[in-house]
């Protein structure tokens, strides 16, 4: 299963050179409001996993995932950025059913807990 980082380096391994550096200089300038930009200089002449990385430090694995369609919307790739949005959502879905999962494991867990103390309880 494909991570956030993963996606977002996929996505952005479509993207042409000049594409790329202008999806950089948007990371610096032409984000939302409230969205911290990242320094010019931490971004020149980086490639895609770099780009990846410093996203992520700054903006955390949801923030980048949430920055990066927006950006690409911006230098005009609409379809890279829905495609994105889509795989993210469905691997939003993938996490969501791993957490239920453990959860489910863990009630199951509690519940054999309980189950053997009052058995012991009964057994005394």
């Amino acid at each position: 299963m494909a991570g956030i980082r993963d996606l977002l380096r996929t996505t952005l391994d479509d993207i042409l050179a000049d594409d790329l550096q202008r999806f950089r200089l948007s990371l610096s300038n032409d984000l939302p409001e409230g969205v911290k930009p990242i320094g010019k200089g931490r971004l020149e002449k980086k490639g895609v996993i770099e780009i990846v990385e410093r996203m992520v430090e700054v903006h955390g694995e949801e923030g980048a995932g949430r920055v990066t369609p927006h950006v690409l919307r911006k230098i005009d790739q609409h379809d890279l950025a829905q495609r994105l949005e889509k795989d993210l959502g469905k691997n939003n879905a993938r996490q969501t059913d791993k957490v239920r999962n453990v959860r489910v494991f863990l009630q199951l867990h509690n519940n054999n807990r309980k189950m053997v103390l009052r058995w012991d309880t009964l057994m005394a």
